[in-house]
């Protein structure tokens, strides 16, 4: 996967963002979020998928956007609760939704290896990276 920093959010990378959440926080939570999320955003660019993908931060939680604008829809969001656990939402495509607007589904993961799979299917679904070949 090639994940960047939306363009939007330039004061800092989204390894710098979880690096200073990691070190710098006086909560052993949030530092546990921030290694939790560096792991992930790792494994994520390690992946053999080329699709382009933007990062964007907001409250800790790791927003994956299908354009290089704040303005995208959010179409897969990520939190982390350490290097074990990690919740993943959703967007549904509106044809989808079982209602009018937009519906999003939303699990957990116990393994990083679970949330990566998770992940791979929230993309799918959401339907925000068609047009990208895998």
């Amino acid at each position: 996967m090639i994940l960047t920093r939306c363009s939007d959010q330039k004061s800092q990378t989204l390894d710098e963002f979880y690096q200073r959440l990691a070190t710098t926080s006086e909560s052993p939570w949030d530092q546990q979020r921030g290694e939790g999320m560096l792991s992930l955003i790792r494994r994520l660019r390690a992946e053999p998928d080329q699709r382009v993908v933007f990062g964007l931060t907001s409250h800790g939680w790791l927003v994956l956007l299908a354009e290089d604008t704040y303005d995208s829809l959010w179409y897969v969001t990520i939190a982390s609760a350490g290097l074990e656990r990690y919740r993943i939402e959703y967007l549904m495509r509106a044809e989808d939704s079982p209602w009018a607007g937009y519906a999003h589904v939303a699990g957990e993961a116990t393994s990083e290896d679970q949330a990566v799979a998770m992940i791979w299917i929230a993309m799918e679904k959401s339907g925000g990276w068609l047009g990208q070949s895998a």
